[in-house]
């Protein structure tokens, strides 16, 4: 478990499937999502997915708020397929009530702090909170990438 000033990023545990199936299936959370809004049983899957990868540095992870014990969205470290290469990307996600507060910053550099190498995010070219999430951790752009017919903006750091 890593922990900040605000914020447990840990390992998801089998008692966050209810309320994170629940954020999958929701509008505002997915609003960025180049997967889109899950249907239960997609999102269900989805959750298994996390479950089974997490490592100590790779794989999404809970965000849970300190003050108030909520699981407020994930963040960590995935691998993906960029131009036929294996790469990794970060990537990260909140409730819409705890966006614009520097949370994502937060976990993010907490995440960033286990991680070196070459790594990527990409990003909903329209979301500019991220784009600047991503600019203050040090990400610049390198591109576009498109997955599920969506393109996003596409940004490298080297660590």
């Amino acid at each position: 478990m890593i922990e900040t000033s605000r914020l447990f990023v840990r390992k998801f545990i089998e008692e966050d499937r209810n309320s994170f199936v629940l954020l999958l299936q929701n509008d505002e959370f997915m609003e960025y999502s180049d997967s889109g809004v899950m249907s239960a049983v997609e999102a269900g899957a989805r959750f298994n997915e996390l479950i089974s990868v997490q490592d100590n540095n790779i794989g999404k992870f809970a965000v849970i708020c300190k003050e108030s014990g909520a699981l407020i969205g994930y963040c960590g470290i995935e691998p993906f397929e960029l131009k036929n290469k294996n790469e990794f990307e970060l990537g990260y996600r909140l409730v819409a009530a705890e966006r614009g507060k520097g949370l994502a910053t937060e976990a993010a550099k907490a995440v960033l702090n286990n991680f070196k190498g070459k790594l990527f995010a990409y990003v909903d070219s329209s979301n500019n909170q991220s784009i600047n999430v991503l600019k203050k951790l040090g990400f610049k752009s390198s591109g576009v990438f498109t997955k599920n017919g969506k393109e996003s903006s596409l940004f490298q750091i080297n660590k």
